[in-house]
């Protein structure tokens, strides 16, 4: 049985502008590339609960604040 999936927005950029982090700082706190950050902010690329996590303890904040319901 496959289960609807909601459409998610990730708030990254908004949460990483809050902590005023630019994107170079917040790659280098979660152990990730700009380029990946850049791209998550655009929507073009997907995250793994991992890298969740990594953004979420590097802007000090929790999944729901970064991830929203699209159309909400």
């Amino acid at each position: 049985m496959l289960l609807d999936m909601t459409p998610v927005e990730i708030r990254l950029r908004e949460a990483r502008k809050a902590a005023g982090y630019t994107q170079v700082e917040l790659a280098k706190r979660a152990r990730m590339d700009q380029a990946d950050i850049s791209r998550i902010e655009k929507g073009a690329k997907a995250i793994s609960m991992d890298v969740l996590d990594r953004l979420c303890r590097a802007l000090k904040c929790d999944p729901g604040d970064i991830l929203v319901r699209k159309g909400k």
